[in-house]
């Protein structure tokens, strides 16, 4: 009787205090920093405005001599539109720090709603830093660039 009772109440208070987390997909309107373009779909605007503003926050010239370039950070939006219990996965502890220093201080202006209700939402950022290599442009091409003349 006592397993029962135990067991009964490990039940109860499993479903009494859990939250259920929405993904990006599962809701109406999706968490932003400001109003989306009306012709744009707000899912896309959301991803949008959530890279920037992390490529803003990030040193990028801290990760220029990194091996590894890839990181995944899983992170809570509550209901206020705060970034809640961080999460990244990578083999670079630099990577980790720079998006976990971008990721804290972010804020969401709109949250994500169901029914015109704020709710909570699980998102996994994917993130890979690719230098890209900057080609110099000869003096004797113009901007924008021009054929050389065919000299005979």
């Amino acid at each position: 009787m006592c397993k029962y009772l135990l067991i009964l109440g490990l039940f109860v208070t499993h479903f009494s205090f859990s939250q259920e987390n929405f993904t990006i997909k599962d809701v109406d309107t999706p968490p932003l920093f400001s109003e989306c373009d009306e012709k744009k779909d707000s899912k896309d605007c959301f991803i949008e405005q959530l890279n920037m503003e992390v490529s803003k926050k990030m040193n990028i010239m801290k990760l220029l001599n990194e091996k590894y370039k890839k990181a995944y950070a899983q992170f809570l939006i509550s209901e206020t539109g705060e970034i809640q219990d961080i999460r990244i996965r990578s083999k670079s502890e630099m990577i980790k720090a720079e998006l976990f220093k971008a990721l804290e201080v972010l804020q969401f202006k709109f949250p994500a709603k169901i029914d015109d209700q704020p709710v909570a939402i699980l998102y996994t950022l994917p993130f890979r830093f690719q230098q890209i290599e900057r080609r110099s442009v000869p003096k004797t091409l113009g901007y924008p660039f021009q054929e050389p003349p065919i000299r005979n």
